[in-house]
């Protein structure tokens, strides 16, 4: 991935991210971001189960419904994204 064999058997001098426009950084950026909030709000919901089931009186059961349809939205949010590639 650009290490220094790479660069000298293709004849590069500058690794590939250097030669990145403008516009192509500020879209890997955003979409790192997507990624992370996305992931954060996993992360916060997996940690506020268990507060859940003790404020609303859920049993396991239903909280583990929440847990799978977050996962489900997650899925179907990588399935909406990829349509327009196929």
């Amino acid at each position: 991935m650009g290490g220094p064999t790479e660069i000298a058997a293709t004849g590069r001098t500058t690794p590939w991210y250097h030669e990145m426009l403008t516009d192509s950084c500020r879209f890997r950026g955003v979409a790192g971001l997507g990624w992370m909030f996305d992931t954060y709000d996993t992360f916060v919901l997996s940690l506020t189960i268990p507060a859940l089931v003790l404020t609303f009186g859920l049993s396991n059961a239903q909280a583990g419904a929440i847990g799978s349809i977050s996962a489900a939205g997650l899925i179907v949010g990588l399935g909406c994204s990829l349509i327009p590639r196929v």
